[in-house]
């Protein structure tokens, strides 16, 4: 979704793509907390995540496996 998002923003913004996503989203979750309080918008943030992985794992775009497996952590 991010990435049609990406291609589809006007080419002089997309170096702060990413940005402007955050702040949307920012600005979303602060009109939920001023309309419904801190308890109602965490529990709705969380089930929201939660609804967003599920739909990931059944679309098959939810990659699971660890990036570092297999691999011996640097002695400092």
């Amino acid at each position: 979704m991010f990435v049609y998002l990406y291609r589809k923003f006007p080419e002089e913004f997309q170096p702060y793509f990413w940005r402007i996503v955050s702040i949307g989203i920012g600005l979303i979750v602060l009109i939920l907390w001023l309309l419904f309080g801190f308890w109602k918008t965490l529990l709705t943030v969380i089930i929201l995540t939660i609804s967003y992985v599920i739909g990931s794992a059944f679309d098959g775009k939810l990659d699971t496996s660890s990036k570092n497996k297999g691999r011996k952590r640097k002695a400092r």
